[in-house]
């Protein structure tokens, strides 16, 4: 049986590798709470960058008009990036032998190189690469496992956790045997 949990005490932290600059997340996560409960109970990037120059989170925004204009276009080209699909026909990018599946997925997906740090690369050379495929496979697998976990923790729809649970495995098996 799985447990239930109590919302009565809530502690916030940090997501590791977060650039706290210096803050307080306590006083951060009551101030988004805050926030939260003023907006209708939602929040969004929209919402809160309203509150940009207030003095709990005016250490996580950019105020010089240049440099924010630079962020600005780098999070647009991130955009941009990961906005660009492609569709391959007719065969496997792998072993390149012809069949009739249809695969989408990203044009570029974002991996860390020792020789140019965290880029974005085809995904045609991402899986054909010793490396960077199975860095993707170990992001992929990430992923998974938290979904995992967000379902195992708030009891959501507990065949979808058990499912999730038998694709980590499976993945993790056939990523080890080839």
């Amino acid at each position: 049986m799985k447990k239930k949990i109590n919302f009565t005490k809530i502690e916030y932290t940090w997501v590791k590798g977060f650039p706290t600059r210096g803050a307080d997340v306590c006083k951060v996560g009551k101030y988004l709470n805050t926030l939260y409960k003023k907006n209708k109970k939602k929040l969004s990037p929209e919402i809160v960058a309203q509150y940009k120059n207030d003095s709990v989170i005016r250490m996580f925004f950019t105020h010089d008009p240049a440099k924010a204009l630079k962020r600005l276009n780098i999070l647009e080209a991130r955009d941009l990036i990961q906005g660009v699909r492609i569709k391959v026909i007719g065969g496997d990018v792998v072993t390149k032998k012809l069949n009739s599946s249809v695969v989408e997925t990203r044009a570029y997906e974002s991996v860390q190189t020792a020789k140019d740090g965290r880029v974005y690369k085809q995904i045609q050379e991402i899986v054909v690469t010793p490396g960077l495929r199975e860095q993707l496979i170990s992001d992929i697998l990430n992923d998974l496992k938290n979904w995992q976990k967000k379902c195992d923790q708030f009891e959501i729809v507990c065949d979808l956790a058990d499912t999730i649970k038998e694709f980590i495995d499976r993945i993790e098996y056939l990523s080890k045997t080839g």
